[in-house]
């Protein structure tokens, strides 16, 4: 080191120690647009340090790895500033952080990849509903919890969280008949994405499913002369279905408890009246052609000949309507 610093100039060595100094504090301290002005400042010290090593052979000095070094600091400039922004598509569901120096020196992926669940799917059950979705390939932050949020008309809100490694949830709270809407989109707590407000994916699309009725109804007879409909209600009780016939009474709830068994039959949905019509139907048949003089045509086989026809016939029916458990009016048929 002493043989370095004889042959150097005390003047030149403070002017080196300088222009590192301006280096250092204008290479990393200014914009983009300054970037140019330190890589300038960087090579007017270098040349200065190519004139102090040309007096001299250093290479098995001590000091002259800290020359070598300084001799690298343009380029290191270069490689260290901010990377100019490549315009790309935007992607949803993938955010992007500030590049930092340890991040590129690392070769960090500056893209958050935070996909919203797909293949949302549900499944109906007597009081309950199921849905389940699938994690998506390509999420580059951990997912801390999926959040489910349920609508059955215009208001939405959220009924329930699992933890990330699930992909279903149940719904216990459901009403029968009463069809409802489901999202779900996942939640990280990875640091990047809490500091930058983005701990939420997008939303999944939505998917629809009506929850199962506990009763349902089967259309039995009609009397034209009593106006009378007979019909069978199937209750489900204690995980078994039930059945019981009853009459069908304007302005009253199909189905009545059993005073015998005690099972409850009587439904939310209420008799509006019943209404007997008929229809043409389309019928196909073949039948037997004849001559002129009303006898059958034979053919050459000596066998008769058909020929295929189309005609309407006229079928009889009564329909039951019913207002069911949404309000909504609802049918049921019989052919008479």
């Amino acid at each position: 080191m002493s043989k370095l610093l004889d042959s150097l100039d005390i003047i030149l060595f403070i002017v080196v120690l300088a222009g590192v100094g301006f280096l250092l504090g204008t290479g990393f301290g200014l914009g983009l647009d300054e970037k140019d002005k330190a890589v300038a400042a960087a090579k007017t010290a270098q040349a200065t340090i190519d004139e102090a090593i040309e007096k001299g052979s250093y290479e098995g000095d001590e000091g002259y790895s800290i020359l070598k070094h300084l001799l690298d600091l343009p380029e290191e400039i270069e490689q260290q500033w901010s990377p100019e922004v490549v315009a790309r598509p935007y992607m949803k569901g993938v955010f992007y952080h500030g590049a930092s120096l340890s991040d590129m020196r690392a070769e960090k992926d500056l893209e958050l990849r935070f996909f919203a669940p797909t293949q949302l799917q549900g499944t109906s059950d007597i009081g309950k509903i199921r849905v389940f979705w699938e994690i998506p390939d390509g999420n580059t932050v951990a997912v801390e919890k999926f959040e489910i949020y349920r609508s059955s008309g215009a208001d939405e809100g959220l009924v329930g969280v699992v933890d990330g490694k699930e992909n279903s949830f149940v719904d216990e709270n459901v009403v029968a008949g009463q069809l409802y809407k489901y999202r779900v989109r996942a939640i990280s707590n990875d640091p990047l994405m809490v500091q930058s407000n983005r701990q939420a994916s997008p939303f999944s699309k939505p998917f629809d499913v009506r929850g199962a009725r506990d009763y349902a109804f089967e259309f039995l007879s009609y009397d034209s002369a009593t106006k009378t409909a007979r019909v069978k209600v199937k209750r489900y009780v204690d995980g078994i279905w039930h059945e019981k016939v009853f009459d069908a009474v304007e302005g009253k709830n199909m189905g009545l408890k059993d005073v015998g068994t005690g099972i409850d039959y009587e439904t939310p949905c209420q008799v509006l009246g019943i209404e007997v019509g008929f229809e043409m139907v389309p019928e196909e048949r073949d039948e037997v052609e004849f001559d002129g003089t009303g006898r059958v045509t034979v053919a050459s086989n000596g066998k008769p000949m058909t020929k295929h026809v189309t005609y309407e016939r006229r079928k009889n029916f009564a329909k039951l309507y019913y207002r069911d458990e949404l309000g909504e009016k609802a049918d049921l048929r019989l052919d008479l």
